[in-house]
């Protein structure tokens, strides 16, 4: 790039020397260094005269959302922080009280807001973003790099006026105009004035903007870089926004970015608030509970019990979030728990149509599960120290030591592995548990112990309607890390790639 090939000779010269009788003149050199300040008709041409330079050390762009400069200049930007230099952007806050200002006025038409605005800002992030990945995937940049070389900033304060100062090695310029336009002002290109003055010359006028600049943008509240790196939305979500909100949030959560994913999952519930289920489904809930049985060897006690009911009633679906003391195979993984799920789909009398397990990152079903549900309710076989819940018929699916063909990504029953050994963890809460599993086939096929789930459902009442359970279990319920799993059968409301 133009500007990357210059890079290299900033440092050769600040300027040119002003001396001797052959040069310019005393009288010259000094009119050289006065500020000059003049209005162009056209600030869209203004801008391009000031990217023109091809020694940029530095650019601070303020604007409401900045879209304009942001579009036009991409590559300029992108030019600068790749050849040594900064990039600072400030943006009006799309949840202050000014930034509902604007819109208002640029916007309303007839009592109807386009949400111009706010799509022109998040279009301004967008095109950040690509910078960002264009540094990091193209010119080997990580985060940290990055942090004191490009930055972002939302702003509560007023935004009377735009604002973009460039800096190079030989002088400072300040373009600004009024940010208080009619849409068909903005578009027609309003006039701008631009201060341009020597790099040690001194202007009152250019001092005073410029201060007013650093104040505004040392005041502003700073975006993290890894929200760019993690597609995290940056300005205001609504509520048609939820389902990316929260896969994001989801996708977070299993990287075990867990004040990132937090902070998502509130905002889906601020959002969608989820609320205490009523008497009737609590007494719906327990018709259903399931019959959950372990090994007499099974190490871990059911810690917790979150029953979840989606709003949408015609759903009619149940699910029974089981939490375990840990998991056998997993005792240095930081999840102080072993999270499994039962789904049940209730008919409109009431009775058991479809029932639903998950299985190591499977969902499975059984051709004998809602008959057995309907006679004695859904019974669950809990695999031993790892939890794999098998509903009734779970045989011919599932091989006890190997795959069956037909379903490859069942995993197996694993008993010749944790009859010789786990896997191996260590310190002293991994010494606290079973190397193996001490006992022979038949009695790791038997599930003699049925857990207490309505003594534990009557303990702690966690029944809620809510339609994302990884959110509300984390954020309402438990005051420890779960892996997030899916929150109904088909994984149609979850795991979709975000924005």
């Amino acid at each position: 790039m133009k500007r990357q090939r210059l890079t290299d000779r900033q440092s050769e010269t600040s300027g040119p020397e002003i001396t001797g009788t052959s040069g310019p003149t005393k009288a010259h050199a000094e009119r050289r260094r006065r500020p000059v300040a003049a209005t162009r008709p056209n600030a869209i041409e203004a801008e391009r005269e000031l990217f023109d330079a091809t020694d940029i050390r530095s650019v601070r762009i303020l604007g409401i959302n900045a879209l304009g400069i942001i579009h036009r200049h991409a590559a300029d930007l992108l030019a600068v922080v790749a050849g040594g230099g900064t990039v600072q952007i400030l943006m009006l806050n799309p949840e202050s009280g000014e930034f509902r200002k604007h819109r208002d006025a640029q916007e309303n038409r007839g009592g109807k807001v386009s949400d111009r605005l706010l799509s022109e800002l998040e279009a301004s992030m967008a095109i950040l973003r690509d910078i960002f990945n264009h540094l990091i995937h193209a010119y080997g940049f990580d985060v940290d790099s990055l942090a004191e070389r490009f930055q972002i900033r939302l702003s509560d304060d007023r935004a009377d006026t735009a604002y973009v100062v460039v800096e190079t090695s030989v002088r400072r310029s300040l373009l600004y105009r009024s940010a208080r336009l009619s849409p068909v002002q903005r578009w027609r290109s309003p006039p701008a004035t631009l201060i341009t003055v020597e790099r040690e010359a001194a202007s009152r006028d250019f001092a005073e903007r410029a201060d007013k600049v650093a104040g505004i943008w040392d005041e502003a509240k700073p975006v993290p870089l890894e929200s760019l790196q993690s597609n995290i939305r940056i300005v205001s979500p609504r509520k048609r926004d939820i389902p990316h909100v929260y896969a994001q949030a989801v996708e977070l959560h299993k990287k075990r970015r867990l004040d990132e994913a937090a902070a998502l999952y509130r905002t889906v519930l601020r959002l969608e608030p989820p609320r205490p289920a009523s008497a009737s489904e609590l007494r719906l809930a327990k018709r259903h509970l399931p019959r959950v049985c372990t090994t007499l060897r099974e190490p871990f006690a059911l810690k917790d019990l979150i029953v979840v009911i989606p709003p949408d009633r015609e759903q009619r679906l149940l699910a029974y979030h089981l939490i375990w003391g840990d998991d056998i195979d997993y005792l240095d993984d930081n999840d102080p728990a072993d999270h499994e799920i039962v789904w049940v789909k209730y008919s409109p009398d009431g009775r058991a149509e479809g029932a639903w397990s998950f299985w190591h990152s499977s969902v499975l079903s059984t051709s004998k599960a809602v008959a057995d549900a309907n006679a004695h309710r859904v019974k669950i076989s809990v695999q031993w120290g790892k939890h794999g819940s098998l509903l009734e018929g779970w045989e011919e699916r599932i091989g006890i030591d190997e795959s069956i063909p037909a379903f490859p990504h069942f995993e197996p029953l694993e008993f010749s592995r944790l009859k010789n050994e786990r896997r191996r963890a260590v310190g002293h809460y991994a010494e606290r548990w079973p190397k193996r599993f001490e006992g022979d086939r038949s009695d790791f096929l038997a599930f003699p112990v049925e857990v207490d789930l309505e003594g534990k459902l009557d303990e702690h009442r966690m029944v809620v309607v809510g339609r994302h359970a990884n959110a509300v279990i984390t954020q309402w319920y438990l005051p420890y890390n779960i892996r997030p799993k899916f929150d109904w059968p088909n994984g149609s409301d979850a795991a979709a790639p975000p924005l």
